[in-house]
Formats: C-alpha cells, structure tokens, sequence
C-alpha cells in the first residue's frame, strides 16, 4: 500500500528505479536473518542472569531533576529518570538491584529554556562546551551551542538521594 507512493519519490525525485514488493521482502528476510541472533526475550534473559549471580548494568541518562515526578517541572522529560526505574523498564525485581553507582559531569549543561542556577557565559562557557562530550556539547539535532555552566553538587546530590 505504501510502495506505490514510495515508488514515486524513488523514480522522480531520487531517479531510481522502482521497487517490487517482492524485492522488498526479500531484502528485509535478509536483515531478519542478520538480526534473529540479537532478538531475544530480554526478560527472561535477565531474569535468570540475576539468578545465576550475573553482574547486570543498566545506564540511565538525563538525571533526577529531569525526571517527571522529582524533577523541575515543566522541564522535565516523559520518563522516568532514576535508577529505581530501572527496574520497572527491565522486569528485573527493584529488591534485586544492589549496587547503584551515580556518574556525574564535572560541569553541568542544559538545552533550551529553564533555571540553571550555575550557568555561565562568555570565554569559560565556550571552552567548556567545546571540549565537552564526544563532539562538543551542542545540541545532537540542531546543532546549537548547549548552556553551559558550574558543577551543581547542590542538585548531584539531590539525585543520588532520589
């Protein structure tokens, strides 16, 4: 049903020749075989890996004040943050996990509007933003300079006891 549309941007905009359903499918039977061996019932999985003793590490991202319900409302994100949910999003019994290790910038960074109280500005921001992170710390889609500022303990703490 989408094909026939598809068809239409493949040969007129991107000059390509049209597909056939049949060709489709068996290009996407292809990447079936591929992925079959990374598929799995991650529930099951993990259950018997606590089990058996295993070591499991689970990675949250954001922090507790970007959390709905501790965070600093409206900026927070749809879910939740912190690492008693990671037990809720695995399947794995929250009396299960033991060991809970908060990792923490040694500055604080921030996207779009909001309180940020140790945000700073100029020459220091523009060092930090361009050696933070992987490539910088702008935003991954836009592209936009992140704000940037001091290291908070004020909040990392608050989020180590959420």
């Amino acid at each position: 049903h989408v094909l026939p549309l598809k068809n239409v941007y493949f040969e007129h905009l991107y000059h390509r020749p049209a597909l056939s359903a049949d060709e489709v499918y068996r290009k996407l039977m292809k990447y079936k075989e591929m992925l079959a061996p990374y598929v799995g019932d991650v529930f099951h999985f993990l259950y018997r890996a606590v089990r058996e003793g295993k070591n499991i590490l689970l990675e949250g991202q954001l922090g507790a004040l970007k959390d709905p319900d501790f965070g600093i409302y409206p900026m927070v994100t749809s879910s939740n943050t912190l690492a008693a949910y990671g037990a809720v999003s695995t399947g794995i019994p929250p009396y299960d996990i033991k060991n809970i290790i908060a990792v923490v910038k040694a500055y604080s960074s921030a996207v779009g509007a909001g309180e940020f109280v140790s945000e700073i500005f100029g020459d220091e921001a523009d060092e930090l933003r361009r050696r933070g992170g992987d490539g910088g710390e702008f935003g991954a889609t836009t592209g936009r300079p992140r704000r940037m500022g001091w290291l908070d303990l004020v909040a990392s703490r608050y989020g180590c006891r959420v």
